[in-house]
């Protein structure tokens, strides 16, 4: 998710519930919509999924600027 430690900085907090996981999914597939509004659910989730930064458990964290810059 989004850090206060600077504009541009990420954090990762391994105590989250997945109540996090919808709506912060929802706010950056909005942005993803305002960038591409004709976007399907198919290319929606390839961009995601494909612009994903791999992380040490095998699976990939959400990079929203890698995946605007998909969309456009």
């Amino acid at each position: 998710m989004a850090s206060t430690d600077s504009a541009n900085s990420y954090a990762y907090y391994g105590s989250g519930g997945l109540s996090w996981a919808t709506p912060y999914a929802a706010g950056i597939l909005a942005l993803g919509l305002q960038v591409k509004p004709t976007a399907t659910p198919a290319e929606l989730l390839k961009a995601i999924t494909d612009t994903g930064t791999p992380f040490v458990t095998g699976g990939k964290l959400v990079n929203p600027v890698g995946f605007i810059q998909a969309l456009r």
